[in-house]
């Protein structure tokens, strides 16, 4: 039983950690501007006698939506990583046997596991805010 707990945590921080790691490369890497460089402005003009303004919109809003759907994956892992959590912890606390010390190791693990759904909902939140002031 010690073997099998010990293996969820490891593997636990192995995912939290990955987020962690996958979240901070997102903000921290320099990102492709996902546009080419035109100075004569070519490339709006004969897209159907567009403005330079109507380019630049639809660019951003191709930005604001792989940045969404990346969040959004991010999301739906931390969900599933936080319902196993979740589910780890019920196990552990209904095999705990009455051990004082196994069923506070059983709470700790359902607390983090919500802690990381409100973290997890709070970023998501914050960068939700980020997107539609662009």
């Amino acid at each position: 039983m010690k073997l099998f707990t010990a293996f969820y945590q490891r593997a636990m921080l192995a995912v939290v950690s990955a987020a962690l790691v996958g979240l901070s490369a997102a903000a921290i890497l320099p990102q492709p501007a996902l546009a080419a460089f035109d100075p004569s402005g070519s490339i709006c003009q004969g897209a159907g006698g567009a403005s330079a303004g109507s380019c630049a919109s639809k660019g951003n809003a191709q930005v604001g939506t792989l940045i969404r759907t990346v969040v959004g994956l991010l999301m739906l892992a931390v969900g599933v990583a936080s319902v196993v959590m979740v589910i780890i912890g019920a196990f552990q606390y209904a095999s705990s046997g009455g051990d004082a010390g196994a069923v506070g190791k059983a709470k700790t693990t359902i607390f983090s596991a919500i802690a990381g759904i409100v973290i997890a909902l709070s970023a998501y939140a914050i960068v939700a805010f980020v997107v539609s002031k662009f």
